[in-house]
């Protein structure tokens, strides 16, 4: 008895052996020739472009599929450039064209769409879609080439069970991406000439959809048990433990809403297009059900928090999320909200083990992550200007922006370290450090590592978030190390520098 392996085998050396087939070739769209579905894509597309729409989402559903489509093709804008292709579907199929085999796209996919993308491949001599009445999916999809071509009289290209009447009554059968099951009927039902195997996705792929990375940034929920010197309560750091979990995992789930709701502008992004859900390699309904769990993990979390900690989790998650579908496509307000977002953690971490939190913190950390949010962007247009482009895509910059920004950027770094002087004479830094002159020391160190961050931007050096650039710097690591020694010798050990500074 054949294995699979040796079943692909042979199919896949049938194609070089066999002459093509002249059988016309249907070829399906969403999952097959693309690797997503224009349904879930034009939903999302909604959510950015036709915000209020989603209100009549019930209203269409009740005409019908077919109408739902219709709907949805006419509000939204679609670029058949922006959606990952099957290449190695694509080029075959440009293949048995050049040989001479006439090529039908056949999907349940509304024409508009489908017409979109046949004139943009250039590559298919016809187009068979759903129109405003029928839901050309399935038996549907059968029955209209069928008529067309007759029972037996065209080949089928395709990837779902839908797919399967189809390939009963076709030619010959050709799956693309199929599941084990789907393949397996397959087989029962009609001849397989060729199988385009399924990529497996790998647990470092589900991770990256998850960006833990990114969870280093909730370490700022921390910082209100450092500058209290409380790292010995152990209730506290517990609570705070918990309030990290819950924060990076909540953070995750937005970031998944937020590669979403991005698809287009990551495409059209040097590095951003390999990300999961950019590529294809996940799939839009797989996002969902990946945010979803990450979602119920972070609730389950905060049900052990303190009442302030929940509610300032709450407000970090609706501002996220604001930010996401609305916010981060306004000039400027963009960088206030990410600088927020930042100062939030910390609030939150205050709340989590009832520590008052300073002015002199807040207004820190807002100039300092404003800097930081600014030189992100800065980056990002000094890499734009690069590939000879003026505009970035998804968001409301363009390179013209790049000295009003930096004169932003570069004057709130230097307004973070100002806080830190000023605080060092304060009354509250005389009360809970043991030589508080000593912090004076930390405004060379900020201000060093602030301006090599810049002079890196200006040289287009930085290409990712100043953070996680951080994490990957040893001379970050040897600046942060030498801060906290400074630190923890201003709160522990008195120097008694008053009679050499008098």
């Amino acid at each position: 008895m054949e294995t699979v392996s040796a079943l692909h085998s042979r199919e896949q050396s049938s194609e070089s052996t066999e002459r093509t087939s002249p059988l016309p070739l249907c070829v399906d769209l969403d999952g097959t020739l693309i690797r997503t579905d224009l349904l879930f894509e034009s939903l999302l597309l909604l959510v950015r472009q036709n915000f209020f729409c989603l209100f009549l989402l019930p209203f269409w559903l009740l005409g019908g599929k077919a109408t739902l489509k219709r709907r949805l093709a006419q509000k939204v804008t679609f670029d058949p450039t922006s959606v990952p292709y099957n290449k190695d579907v694509l080029e075959w199929i440009r293949k048995e064209r050049s040989l001479g085999r006439r090529t039908v796209l056949a999907t349940a996919s509304n024409r508009k769409f489908a017409d979109q993308v046949s004139e943009y491949l250039a590559c298919f001599d016809e187009v068979v879609a759903s129109d405003d009445t029928v839901n050309l999916s399935g038996h549907a999809k059968g029955a209209a080439l069928i008529a067309r071509f007759g029972e037996r009289g065209f080949d089928y290209v395709g990837n779902s069970r839908k797919d399967l009447c189809i390939w009963e009554k076709c030619g010959a059968c050709v799956v693309v991406h199929a599941s084990g099951t789907t393949l397996a009927s397959a087989r029962k039902t009609g001849s397989v000439a060729r199988v385009f195997p399924k990529p497996k996705i790998k647990l470092k792929t589900w991770l990256r959809a998850a960006r833990m990375h990114q969870w280093v940034k909730n370490v700022l929920v921390f910082v209100p048990l450092l500058t209290s010197h409380r790292l010995r309560d152990f209730q506290a750091v517990q609570s705070v433990i918990l309030l990290f979990l819950a924060f990076s995992t909540c953070a995750s789930a937005i970031y998944i809403i937020n590669d979403l709701l991005d698809l287009s502008a990551d495409r059209a992004h040097a590095t951003k297009s390999s990300r999961p859900f950019a590529s294809g390699a996940l799939s839009i309904p797989a996002g969902f059900s990946l945010c979803l769990f990450f979602a119920a993990i972070s609730v389950a979390f905060a049900l052990y928090l303190p009442s302030p900690a929940k509610f300032v989790l709450a407000c970090y998650f609706v501002l996220t999320t604001l930010y996401s579908v609305w916010l981060k496509r306004k000039l400027i307000l963009d960088v206030l909200v990410l600088a927020t977002l930042y100062t939030v953690r910390i609030f939150a971490g205050g709340a989590a083990t009832h520590i008052k939190i300073s002015g002199w913190l807040i207004t820190f950390s807002l100039f300092f992550f404003i800097s930081l949010a600014i030189c992100k962007r800065s980056s990002e247009l000094m890499n734009l200007l690069k590939a000879n482009k003026t505009r970035t895509t998804g968001r409301f910059y363009e390179t013209g922006d790049l000295e009003p920004l930096n004169i932003c950027g570069i004057s709130s770094g230097m307004l973070a370290c100002l806080i830190i002087l000023l605080y060092e004479s304060s009354q509250q830094a005389q009360l809970l450090y043991a030589t508080p002159q000593l912090l004076f020391l930390l405004c060379p160190l900020l201000f060093y590592w602030l301006s090599r961050l810049w002079v890196l931007t200006f040289r287009g050096a930085l290409k990712e978030d100043p953070i996680l650039f951080a994490v990957r710097d040893r001379v970050s690591y040897a600046v942060s190390l030498a801060m906290a020694l400074i630190v923890a010798l201003a709160a522990f050990v008195r120097i008694p520098l008053d009679r050499f500074l008098q």
